[in-house]
């Protein structure tokens, strides 16, 4: 997968003439992003360049080709914006690609500055399109920040879109929401190698895919492979993990593969309330002894299909959850440290 992706954007790039405008010569995101060729192209912020972001940067355009905002390591952008608005919003088939090297807090990507307030820090502005962020740590420094909205939000988006190789560290807002909008489903397509840490933050959920709304027609997200991985630390009392939907749209077709989950202040790891069709293989955590690993809620009309392979409590850790499972529509707890096969359809079932 990793080399498809690879190899798409190669050929999305040799498409387009291999483009490549130096944001070095610029004194601002917003002027190299404009002096992008309208076909599309590579907009590289190099090692050594510093911008301040102080209104929305666009990277592509309704009408334009597909444009990638490439920040090396040694770079970076600084979020400046005081009004609530958005930070990057992505075009149709554009991305934001990061060298992940040695960026560490001061040198992140993609970063917070003092007294900062966005809406969301990276969003798509169109739906049912392509976009995609790669190999980007973005972090938030300061509790003195204001995040209306999310840190990464896709809406409505298309396959093959994608978050890959990426750290988020630390906001006081949900990190990542993948969701749909009136009529468009919201398949993101997969997260891969992602390490979403709230570290404890207040309001912050590592991972959340949720329907928008209750509105018969309006859809929900579904077609999403969450593979490997560390989802961590959220706020007190919020799952780490959340798949919530609103019936009669429920989010479905979701597949977690190797994903880690660690937390503490009443958090459960991964919560599904009213969503179908979830297969879980190989998935693992430490967490709150007052909790469940895994928790299904909702009701049988909108929570069935579910399958879990491979599903372990870290208990030799102090701090392991109460239960592995927990199928909160019966009732039922499953405390063993490990749960190799179960499939919920109505009612609960482990095979040995």
């Amino acid at each position: 997968m990793r080399l498809l992706q690879s190899m798409l954007l190669v050929a999305l790039l040799q498409a387009i003439g291999l483009a490549q405008t130096n944001c070095a010569l610029y004194t601002t995101i917003q002027n190299c992003l404009a002096a992008v060729p309208a076909a599309g192209g590579e907009a590289l912020v190099p090692a050594g360049t510093y911008f301040s972001v102080t209104s929305t940067a666009y990277v592509g355009s309704a009408t334009g080709g597909p444009v990638v905002l490439h920040i090396m390591d040694g770079a970076q952008l600084t979020i400046n914006i005081t009004s609530g608005a958005d930070a990057i919003e992505l075009f149709n088939g554009s991305m934001l690609k990061c060298d992940r090297g040695n960026a560490t807090d001061a040198t992140a990507h993609i970063y917070m500055g003092n007294n900062a307030k966005v809406n969301n820090v990276i969003m798509n502005a169109q739906y049912q399109s392509f976009a995609a962020v790669e190999g980007c740590f973005i972090f938030d420094p300061l509790t003195s920040n204001a995040i209306v909205g999310n840190v990464i939000y896709f809406s409505g988006l298309g396959a093959p879109s994608y978050i890959r190789d990426t750290i988020i560290y630390d906001f006081p807002a949900p990190q990542i929401t993948i969701t749909n909008t009136v009529g468009h489903a919201g398949g993101v397509g997969f997260l891969e190698n992602v390490w979403s840490d709230c570290n404890s933050q207040t309001n912050c959920y590592p991972l959340r895919i949720l329907a928008a709304d209750g509105v018969s027609g309006h859809g929900s997200p579904g077609n999403i492979q969450i593979i490997g991985g560390a989802y961590t630390w959220p706020g007190a009392g919020i799952p780490i993990i959340l798949i919530n939907g609103q019936p009669p749209n429920t989010p479905s077709a979701i597949t977690i593969v190797g994903v880690y989950l660690e937390g503490s202040h009443t958090n459960i790891g991964l919560q599904i309330h009213d969503a179908h069709d979830i297969q879980i293989i190989g998935l693992s955590g430490a967490g709150d002894a007052n909790t469940d690993l895994v928790e299904l809620e909702g009701v049988t009309s909108a929570t069935y299909n579910i399958r879990a392979m491979g599903v372990t409590n870290e208990i030799a850790n102090a701090n392991n959850w109460k239960n592995t499972i927990y199928d909160a529509i019966e009732g039922i707890p499953y405390t063993q440290f490990s749960i190799s096969d179960y499939t919920y359809r109505g009612t609960s079932i482990v095979y040995p």
